[in-house]
């Protein structure tokens, strides 16, 4: 079963590349969503990984919760299902 993680804290220069970089160790990577900035013209800060594996996807939060990249503190969480669906379509490499 697919499982989402959201990634909060994000620097607005953060690419795909670098997330999936920070997460293949863990599993395989299905996609990668970033938001663009809304309407307000402000950048949410959040991203989506999504991972084939549930025990992967844990995995990479209990790990990586707290790594700072791009001088942030990153927030690792596994996504409540269907949250953010609204907003993002996948990005990937």
């Amino acid at each position: 079963m697919l499982t989402r993680i959201i990634v909060d804290n994000l620097t607005k220069a953060i690419s795909v590349q670098e997330l999936r970089a920070l997460f293949e160790p863990f599993g395989r990577v299905v996609s990668i969503q970033i938001p663009d900035y809304p309407p307000c013209g402000k950048f949410p800060g959040i991203g989506f990984v999504k991972m084939t594996r549930g025990q992967d996807a844990a995995e990479a939060a209990l790990h990586l919760q707290g790594t700072v990249l791009r001088g942030r503190r990153l927030n690792i969480q596994q996504a409540i299902s269907g949250f953010g669906q609204a907003l993002l379509g996948d990005q990937q490499p």
